[in-house]
């Protein structure tokens, strides 16, 4: 009885994954049934389902379910903090991203989220350390130029830390990527204008 309400559980579940809409009769054998319940991308993907859904709670459930399979899940990880920042709990968010980068340092995706997120906590020094290893991680990526040079930028307006000429560097990196890139050009010319007046 135990065995077959599982089955029929992992068949449901994997029914909404495979089709939204359309639930499918999958026939399937007891052992692939075992081994779609010890595989953590299958409830990463439901989990991921029910997030854009906006059935939270559900996938956070299904996250901690793909956890304990396989703990040192850079995905899983960025996943949870991702429903956390959606839940407007940043520091639990940022423990998880880092755990993300602790188990893969060249993961961009929780690297961008960190530095997103330390953006807007306003801890720019942090934001920036991020960008740094995202920009030798991408160096052709545009946005981790931009928000490099705009943080580097910032930094120096709201605490008087940094380098304006790695501020306009960065921008000017920007630029030359992809030129009209968000608003790297007004930028760069505030920053030359400033940059003027304190000499």
């Amino acid at each position: 009885m135990k065995k077959t309400i599982i089955v029929i559980i992992a068949i449901i579940l994997l029914a909404i994954v495979v089709s939204a809409e359309n639930i499918l009769v999958v026939k399937t054998s007891q052992e692939d049934t075992d081994k779609i319940l010890k595989d953590e991308s299958y409830y990463t993907t439901l989990g991921n389902y029910l997030m854009k859904k906006g059935e939270t709670e559900k996938a956070l459930q299904i996250y901690e379910l793909a956890l304990k399979i396989s703990p040192e899940n850079e995905k899983i990880l960025n996943n949870i903090g991702v429903y956390y920042v959606n839940k407007g709990e940043d520091d639990k968010a940022i423990e998880y991203f880092q755990k993300a980068v602790q188990q893969n340092k060249d993961y961009v995706t929780a690297r961008n989220n960190l530095a997103v997120i330390y953006n807007e906590k306003e801890i720019y020094s942090e934001a920036i350390e991020q960008l740094r290893i995202l920009v030798e991680l991408e160096p052709t990526n545009p946005s981790y130029n931009y928000d490099l040079g705009i943080n580097i930028a910032t930094n120096i307006r709201e605490n008087e830390i940094g380098d304006i000429n790695e501020a306009i560097k960065y921008l000017e990196i920007t630029n030359n990527i992809e030129p009209g890139f968000s608003h790297t050009k007004e930028n760069l010319e505030v920053l030359d204008r400033v940059k003027a007046l304190s000499q």
